[in-house]
């Protein structure tokens, strides 16, 4: 368990990262019934009150 959690706090030291072989829309395409399809969700946002909106 030591031995673990010491890789673990080099990698984060190191900052380390992972080059993903393949995109969600590629998984999607090659397994397609591990990863469904998924449809856009239409938001629509109502603002009672203007003013109380803070530009950033």
């Amino acid at each position: 368990m030591f031995e673990i959690a010491a890789g673990e706090k080099q990698r984060n030291k190191e900052r380390a990262s992972i080059n993903w072989r393949f995109q969600t829309t590629d998984a999607r395409r090659k397994m397609g019934r591990l990863y469904p399809p998924v449809s856009p969700i239409k938001v629509e946002l109502v603002y009672d009150n203007p003013a109380a909106i803070t530009p950033l």
